[in-house]
């Protein structure tokens, strides 16, 4: 399952922890794999993406603070996502939208070409 989380908190760390959860139970003896942007970890995010076991593994990766690559980032990394093989990996993204004067700071807003 591939999960893109797109808001603000704390309405998105609600439903990270659900889905989570929902995935645990359904999978009780996996370890969910953290990256985070913020720390540029999103290489080694895609690198866990690459990886397939010939052993029947399920994997549960999420890539937190993925709104440090903005728009463009978040575009490219989409793209990457496209060329490998998802099946057995549960995977969660989760986008924290910056908001300023009650609207989307226009460099992290993403429309729907972005996520094409």
């Amino acid at each position: 399952m591939f999960y893109f989380l797109y808001g603000n908190s704390p309405i998105i760390e609600f439903e990270t922890e659900k889905i989570t959860e929902e995935i645990l139970e359904k999978y009780p003896n996996i370890m969910p794999k953290f990256f985070d942007c913020s720390l540029k970890e999103e290489d080694e995010f895609l690198s866990a993406l690459q990886v397939n076991s010939i052993f029947k593994t399920v994997d549960f990766l999420v890539l937190k603070r993925s709104e440090n690559l903005k728009s463009s980032g978040v575009q490219k990394l989409f793209k990457s996502i496209k060329n490998y093989n998802l099946d057995e990996k549960n995977i969660i993204i989760i986008y924290n939208v910056p908001i300023q004067y009650g609207k989307v700071v226009s460099d992290y807003e993403l429309t729907k070409p972005v996520l094409n």
